[in-house]
C-alpha cells in the first residue's frame, strides 16, 4: 500500500515533515499510525490510500474499460434503434406506395 500526500500551501508540516504543494508518494511504512492519523485528519493535506500503483493502474484501466464498452454498447443500441426506424419508415413508404397504385 502506499501513500501520496499533496499539500494545499507549499512546506506545510504535519507527521514530523514538510508536505510539497505536488503530489508525493510514500510506502506504508513511512509514518506511524499516529502521523498517519495526523496526516489524514488535516484539512490542508489531501490524501489518497492505494494498494499500490500496479493496482491503482489496474483499477483505472478496468475502470475506463468499462465506460468505453458502456459507451460502444449506448452507440450500437442506438444504431440499431436508428436502422430500425429507417426500415419501418421504408416498409410505411412502401405499403403507402403500393396502396396508392391499387
Amino acid at each position: 500500500m502506499s501513500i501520496t500526500i499533496i499539500s494545499k500551501r507549499e512546506g506545510f508540516r504535519r507527521g514530523g515533515m514538510a508536505h510539497p504543494a505536488k503530489p508525493t508518494t510514500y510506502p506504508d511504512d513511512k509514518f506511524t499510525a499516529e502521523q498517519l492519523a495526523a496526516i489524514k485528519a488535516e484539512p490542508m493535506l489531501v490524501v489518497t490510500l492505494a494498494e499500490d500503483e500496479k493496482d491503482t493502474k489496474a483499477a483505472a484501466k478496468a475502470k475506463a474499460d468499462a465506460e468505453a464498452k458502456a459507451k460502444a454498447t449506448a452507440e450500437a443500441k442506438a444504431k440499431a434503434d436508428a436502422d430500425a426506424k429507417a426500415a419501418a419508415d421504408a416498409k410505411a413508404k412502401a405499403d403507402a406506395d403500393a396502396k396508392a397504385k391499387k
